[in-house]
C-alpha cells in the first residue's frame, strides 16, 4: 500500500491525499514531528521534507508536484477526454494553486477573528476564480467533443 508521511497540517499534503481520495487509490499516512524528526524518514528523505510518497515498492518520493504526477501516471486519468492542451491546462491551475497553500498555512494560523475572515475572504477569491475557470473550461472542453 501506499504509504504517505507528513504533519499533521501541511497544506502540500492535501493536494495529494486531496488526489489519492479523488481516484480512490488506498493509502496510509504517518505523521511526524518536523521539529524532532525520526531517524528512518532522515535516512529515505533526500530533503528532510515533507510530503513524501513510499511507493508499494519502497521508492520514497518527494516534493508534492512530482507525487501528484506520478500518481497521475500510474492510474486511470480522473476525466478520461482530455487534450495534452487541457492537461497543461489543468496543470496551470494547479500550478497556480500551489501559490497559495502557504497563504492557506497563514489562514489557519491566524491570530485573531478579524485577521481570520480578512485571509479567508482572499483565499476564498482565489478559489472561486480557479475553479470557476476550470468548471468552464471543463464544460466547453466537453461540449466541442460532443458535437
Amino acid at each position: 500500500m501506499i504509504k504517505i508521511i507528513s504533519f499533521k497540517i501541511c497544506p502540500f499534503v492535501q493536494r495529494v491525499t486531496a488526489l489519492l481520495e479523488a481516484k480512490h487509490l488506498p493509502y496510509e499516512i504517518e505523521y511526524i514531528n518536523l521539529s524532532d524528526k525520526p531517524q528512518w524518514f532522515m535516512d529515505i528523505s533526500p530533503t528532510g521534507q515533507v510530503p513524501m510518497l513510499v511507493t508499494e515498492g519502497g521508492t520514497a518520493l518527494f516534493e508534492s508536484d512530482a507525487i501528484v504526477e506520478y500518481i497521475d501516471e500510474v492510474t486511470a486519468p480522473l476525466v478520461d477526454v482530455s487534450t495534452p492542451e487541457q492537461r497543461a491546462i489543468d496543470r496551470a491551475w494547479s500550478y497556480q494553486a500551489t501559490k497559495h497553500y502557504l497563504v492557506q498555512c497563514s489562514t489557519m494560523q491566524s491570530a485573531n477573528q478579524e485577521t481570520l475572515t480578512e485571509r479567508s475572504e482572499k483565499l476564498n477569491k482565489a478559489f472561486d476564480k480557479a475553479e470557476k475557470n476550470w468548471l468552464t473550461g471543463r464544460s466547453s472542453m466537453v461540449k466541442s467533443w460532443a458535437t
